[in-house]
């Protein structure tokens, strides 16, 4: 069975259309704080999987920064074995064959990268101050990251693909030479897809910040109209109710406000 409003009590409400919005606050607002609940809810939920997927970005970096490590020790080893053996046999500096040398020229992606992923990453690189690397990072929107991933790694495969046809060289020292050199390309390959994920990382933490943020004011918007909710139905027990539920219409409508205030703005 419906529930109606007693005459008596209809008789405070001034019979005009503000009236009838009046007499609609308790129920609209209940439906406007349980929007904004959800809302809420969904936002802390983005943030969680925001956190979740850094985490997963930034083992994938490790995982580049620890190959980049491991080449670059090996490729010292590397020299360092071959000049052992030059000193040993007296001889000149052996150079890698001509026919490899193009295939070890500098092969950054970096300077292929748009301008704001660039700065960014130097930024991070040089070690600007926090504040700025996350200001540069912000610039930086999620095509061109995904961009700048597809470009780092295929240089990688490409390098690959390159090198594998090169014979393995009969000459110890020739040969370590040529696997210093390999090793010296390969890390700096390794550190632009670090640099990229790095990226990835501390975009999806200021993603996680931002709809935490809005969690947080939408909960606010909520208690705002769970506020107007609780003097809209006080309005129902006492005398004055005109003013009661003028005072429950302005919280609503300033909940509502708010509330679209973050979701357009935040």
């Amino acid at each position: 069975m419906a529930t109606e409003i007693p005459e008596n009590l209809k008789a405070d409400l001034p019979p005009t259309l503000w009236g009838k919005v009046l007499g609609i606050t308790p129920v609209a607002m209940t439906v406007i704080a349980t929007v904004l609940a959800g809302l809420a809810s969904s936002e802390m939920n983005r943030a969680q999987y925001d956190r979740a997927l850094a985490a997963q970005l930034q083992s994938k970096a490790s995982d580049q920064w620890n190959l980049f490590q491991a080449k670059k020790l090996r490729s010292a080893m590397q020299t360092d074995t071959a000049d052992l053996l030059e000193a040993g046999r007296g001889a000149a500096r052996a150079a890698i064959p001509p026919a490899a040398a193009p295939h070890f020229k500098t092969r950054s992606s970096l300077s292929d990268m748009a301008p704001d992923t660039r700065d960014a990453i130097a930024a991070l690189s040089d070690g600007h101050p926090e504040a700025e690397v996350e200001s540069k990072v912000a610039k930086v929107t999620d095509e061109q990251l995904q961009a700048a991933m597809a470009l780092a790694q295929e240089r990688t495969l490409q390098f690959d693909a390159e090198i594998k046809p090169i014979p393995v060289l009969a000459d110890p020292i020739g040969r370590r030479r040529f696997t210093a050199s390999r090793y010296d390309v390969e890390s700096r390959l390794n550190q632009d897809v670090a640099d990229v994920y790095e990226m990835l990382v501390r975009k999806s933490n200021q993603s996680a910040e931002r709809h935490h943020a809005r969690s947080q004011l939408f909960f606010y918007g909520m208690l705002i109209a769970q506020m107007s909710v609780v003097i809209s139905t006080f309005a129902l027990a006492a005398k004055k109710r005109n003013v009661l539920w003028s005072l429950a219409a302005a919280a609503g409508a300033a909940a509502l406000t708010f509330s679209i205030y973050v979701y357009l703005c935040i």
